[in-house]
């Protein structure tokens, strides 16, 4: 297989009233979220999965660019859903769910559904990588927390620090936009994850406190390619299928 191939965004479009924006995470890529893009587009939804800047190429790609263009990339994939969908739910796992979060705060998003969604920083020392890249322009992957055996997600092999820099500013975005988001938010959160501390799920509560959180007990971090990827498909499925029978 084509390495490249792993990466490539999805557009499937058809008549339903419902549009799913799928986002991947920070280091990774659509390879990711590809079983929730196909799940939704198997189910007659339209499905927008874009390639964020920097992914699915080399670490040293991502360097080159900044949270903002990884928000005007979701921005754009939620206009050409728009455009031919009346409500629009955004799905992102990690740093996804953090677009996801701050999507839903600037633009008319009917719902949200986030995975080990990022919010607070897991290290302090995130503000300042930016300096400490100048000793070391990377650290080791912090991809492939999965619980499965046998199954990659194909991430970066390292995490640039000036990328690292950037995610410390997209949380900073997404903490300041919480308290603007008004449709319902879905929570699916691994009680064990090597990389998202739930000090982040516990932060998005105390600001959304009608949000609603599944538990997950046999995954990681990258619970869309674990074991409990059917209950994620599922819980989800039922969130946006009530969604759309409410505008019924």
């Amino acid at each position: 297989m084509d390495p490249l191939s792993l990466h490539e965004p999805m557009s499937h479009a058809t008549d339903s009233s419902v549009g799913v924006l799928v986002l991947h995470g920070f280091t990774g890529s659509t390879f990711s979220m590809r079983p929730v893009a196909e799940f939704f587009a198997d189910r007659g939804y339209a499905v927008e999965m874009p390639l964020l800047p920097g992914h699915g190429t080399t670490w040293q790609d991502m360097d080159t660019y900044s949270y903002q263009d990884w928000v005007e990339a979701v921005d754009q994939a939620y206009w050409r859903l728009q455009q031919r969908k009346r409500k629009v739910v955004v799905f992102g796992l990690s740093m996804g769910g953090t677009l996801a979060l701050v999507q839903a705060a600037r633009r008319d998003v009917d719902a949200v559904i986030v995975v080990n969604p990022f919010v607070k920083d897991m290290k302090p020392t995130m503000r300042f990588a930016h300096l400490l890249a100048r000793f070391t322009p990377a650290l080791d992957a912090i991809g492939s927390d999965i619980q499965k055996p046998d199954t990659d997600e194909h991430g970066y092999q390292a995490t640039p620090l000036l990328s690292v820099r950037q995610l410390h500013l997209l949380g900073k975005e997404a903490r300041r936009s919480l308290r603007s988001i008004i449709c319902p938010v879905l929570v699916f959160k691994s009680r064990e994850d090597h990389v998202i501390p739930v000090s982040s799920v516990e932060h998005l509560r105390q600001c959304l406190p009608h949000t609603r959180v599944v538990h997950l007990d046999n995954s990681y971090h990258v619970a869309t390619l674990d074991y409990d990827a059917p209950t994620i498909f599922a819980r989800s499925l039922e969130f946006i299928e009530e969604l759309d029978n409410s505008s019924r």
